[in-house]
């Protein structure tokens, strides 16, 4: 399974890369694993981001077939510091 998830890997940089302006907290690639073969998991320095595997196969045979609402929803699966509801900076 783990080397399966890996032929993955420059896709999984390249929607990284694309869903930085939407979470720009996104920290550096780790690793990647493919749950359920149909979901990556992205391991970050500061969390993790999920993907449907679909994501990853259009962006490697056609990159522009990825429309930007699934980068963004993309990017919106990201948890780690500094995601869910923000704290009271009012004060």
């Amino acid at each position: 399974m783990s080397m399966f998830g890996k032929r993955y890997k420059n896709a999984v940089l390249e929607i990284l890369n694309r869903a930085r302006p939407y979470a720009p907290t996104l920290g550096k690639y780790l690793d990647h694993s493919i749950y359920h073969e149909s979901e990556i998991v992205v391991k970050l320095s500061n969390g993790k981001l999920t993907m449907p595997i679909e994501a990853a196969v259009k962006q490697e045979s056609l990159p522009r077939s990825l429309q930007e609402d699934w980068i963004e929803s993309i990017a919106g699966t990201f948890s780690g510091p500094g995601t869910g509801i923000a704290s009271d900076s009012s004060r």
